[in-house]
């Protein structure tokens, strides 16, 4: 897995997936972008990647479901969510 800007955004590129990715119920959930704090932030499926929407502010990491109970709807075709993780953004 890793994490790297294109443009604002930040694209999340997944290893181990089956298929494309999709997530359930619209648009993914549970993507924060950091930096001296983090905010959720919008983010859209490409396939085996997702990207993370830029907000305008500065971005060192990127996060996916950092929470104790966190809600995700991200799935590959064999409806494998993945596991929390926190990346620096490349």
């Amino acid at each position: 897995m890793s994490a790297r800007r294109d443009g604002g955004d930040v694209v999340v590129s997944f290893s181990g997936v089956e298929g494309a990715l999709t997530s359930w119920s619209g648009a993914p959930i549970g993507f924060e972008l950091c930096a001296q704090s983090c905010r959720f932030a919008a983010a859209r499926v490409e396939g085996g990647t997702v990207r993370v929407l830029r907000d305008g502010q500065p971005v060192t990491r990127v996060r996916y479901a950092w929470a104790d109970t966190p809600v995700v709807n991200l799935y590959d075709v064999a409806n494998m969510t993945p596991t929390s993780f926190e990346l620096v953004v490349e």
